[in-house]
This record gives C-alpha cells, structure tokens and sequence, in this order.
C-alpha cells in the first residue's frame, strides 16, 4: 500500500522515503538545540508539525498520481526548497549561539546536488546566504559587539555552499553524460537485437529467427496437435534482374514483394527472408488447402507487380512450395518437403504453387485463384 505498481512511481517514492528520513533528522536536531535553549520548544513543535504537514502531503500527491502533472514529477525541488526554509526559520527563531543550526542546512543541499544543475545549485546558494544575511540584519547581529563573528559565519557558510554548488554542478555533469551514455547503450542493444532477428534490407525476420520459431511452431503443432503449414518461395528469375538492372533494382524488388507479401498474409502469418531471393512464411493453425491458396493468392498478385523507378515492363513472378506437418516428424524435415515442392514449381515452368499432392497449378489456375 505504500509503494505504487508504476516503476517510476515507485522509485520516486523512495526518494520520498530517504528524504523523509533525512526531514526526521532535521527535527530531531531542532528538539536538541531546544533542549539546550537557543530554540524555544513552541518553535521546535513548529517547525516539527510543518514537517509532518508536508511529507503527508507530498505522499498523498505521489501516491495518487497527481505529481505526474507536474513539471518534476518527484516533487524533490519542492521539498528541498521547504526544508531549507523550515530550516532558515529554526535558524532565525535562534537566541544567540542558533547559528549552529545552519550545519543542518548541509542536509538539504546534499539531496540537491543530484537534483539540481551548477546554475542551480548556485542560485540556491544565493537565496540561503541572502536569507541568512537579511536574518543577521534583522537581528543587528552585523552591528553589535559581535559583527565580526556573525560576518565570519556569514562567509564560512556563503563558501562552504559555493563548494557545494561546484562540486554538485560537476556531479551533474557526470551524472546527465553517464544518463545519456546509458541511453545511447540502449538504444544499440535494441538495434543489435533487432539486427540479429531481422534482415537489414527488407526488414522482414531473418533466417536464425525463422528456424528457432520454426522449431517452436512445430513443438506447438506436436503437443496441441494443431496445424502448421509453410509456404517456401522464390522469385522466379532474380538473378537476371541483377545482371541487367544491379543490385539496387534488385533491393526494390524485394521490397516491393516483402511490402506485397505484407499486405496480404495474416497478422499470425511469419514471413521472413530465407537467403536471398528465397523466403518463407511460418502459417500456424492452416492446413494444407488454406496454406496453397494463400501462397497462390500471392503469385497471383505478385504477378502484377509495380517498381518505383524500374520499366513498367518489368515483371517478376515467385514459385512456392508448401508443406504441412505430419505428426512426429522434425522441423528440418517440413522443410525440406518444402523445398522439394519448390523445385517442382521451378521445374514445372515457375510462377506456380506446388504442394504434397504433387498437382501442379498451372498459371491460369494460380491467377483465377
């Protein structure tokens, strides 16, 4: 009940919960200079009741999703900035020796050093000397018998949070490269995922990842007994388009036909290039008839093939053999009655669908399909 299921949300309440810990501390420090009487006890109990009033509100504002409206989702300026300012007001509410209270200023400024920028940081600097310096005003500590020791202090306190403001802005510097070099890793380990599973070219999923999820398909077929059908095909004659065109035609015709192929086969349907010009498409829950007719669909359509760029005259046609599995058999071996009814395709005159039975389609048939 205390942490959200968001990751985000849960990170930032952690942070919450660290600088609870550290506001907690902050208190505790009051109650003992009240004890030892340069605080009086009803500034103590105030300061102690702000606390408690903020950290639940901020925890209600984290915990109910409000903060994601926010500029900084993690609230953390806010909180930084109330603390040093129940803080500032412990301080001014001092009898003489309260200046001790500003060692707790520390606090707050080590939690904005991950937070805040060098800028930042220094501007915070400014408005907690400023402040301090209007309190020493206020109180003639600067014009009494003991200015120079309040002026001392005033220094001390001014050039211990520019130390902190340098060397927080340095840590900023290396913790938004260290971010971004992250980032960068992630982002290569993406595209190196996605290169080791897909073709560069087309796009499509490549061989490695078609022979594991051909396995998978087929250990599904075998232990649920459902069907699985694979279509092997090859455009018909690429090698002259090469030779005549180069390989850049050669790229836009494949392509065009992944882009074909796309449109026209299911969402459950895995199409992906098997070497080549030679491709395959996984077809699970399909039996043999339905495997045929959706690779004669896209014969038919591949026939009529357009090339941005190419002659209008250009025409490449693709041969497909299909294969469905037979209980108990192995991957390598679906495939490989694949590609034997592929070579009949090709043997019987290209442009044609051929399939277990051994019936070849002739191109008219493929077409009227």
């Amino acid at each position: 009940m205390l942490l959200s299921q968001d990751p985000a949300q849960r990170h930032r309440l952690q942070r919450y919960f660290m600088a609870l810990g550290a506001t907690v501390i902050v208190v505790a420090m009051l109650y003992v200079a009240a004890w030892a009487r340069f605080l009086e006890w009803r500034d103590a109990h105030a300061i102690a009741i702000f606390a408690a009033v903020l950290a639940a509100v901020i925890f209600a504002v984290l915990r109910s999703g409000l903060n994601l409206r926010m500029p900084d989702p993690s609230l953390s300026r806010e909180m930084i900035i109330a603390s040093l300012g129940a803080i500032l007001y412990g301080v001014a509410s001092a009898r003489t020796g309260g200046s001790a209270l500003l060692m707790m200023v520390v606090l707050p400024f080590v939690f904005a050093m991950f937070r805040f920028g060098r800028r930042g940081l220094l501007v915070l600097a400014a408005l907690v000397i400023a402040v301090y310096a209007a309190i020493l005003v206020f109180r003639g500590d600067l014009s009494g018998p003991r200015a120079d020791e309040s002026l001392a202090v005033l220094l001390i306190l001014g050039l211990t949070l520019l130390t902190f403001a340098l060397v927080g802005g340095t840590i900023a510097t290396l913790r938004h490269a260290l971010a971004r070099g992250q980032r960068q890793l992630e982002e290569a380990l993406r595209h190196t995922e996605h290169l080791a599973m897909h073709d560069e070219l087309t796009g499509i999923y490549n061989r490695r990842y078609l022979e594991q999820r051909l396995s998978g398909e087929v250990q599904r077929a075998q232990r649920y007994g459902a069907a699985l059908s694979i279509g092997l095909l090859d455009l018909d004659r690429f090698k002259e388009v090469n030779d005549e065109l180069g390989h850049a035609a050669g790229d836009t015709v494949l392509v065009a036909f992944v882009q074909l192929a796309g449109k026209l086969l299911r969402e459950s349907d895995c199409l992906g290039r098997w070497g080549g010009e030679e491709f395959i498409i996984l077809m699970p829950e399909t039996d043999h008839e339905a495997a045929r007719v959706a690779c004669q669909r896209l014969c038919a359509a591949q026939r009529g093939q357009q090339y941005p760029g190419l002659p209008r005259s250009l025409s490449v046609t693709v041969s497909a053999g299909v294969s469905t599995y037979r209980a108990g058999e192995a991957a390598n071996v679906l495939l490989q009655r694949a590609d034997t009814a592929l070579y009949r395709a090709k043997v019987g005159g290209r442009d044609r669908v051929e399939g277990e039975a051994r019936a070849a389609d002739s191109p008219g048939t493929a077409a009227a399909s």
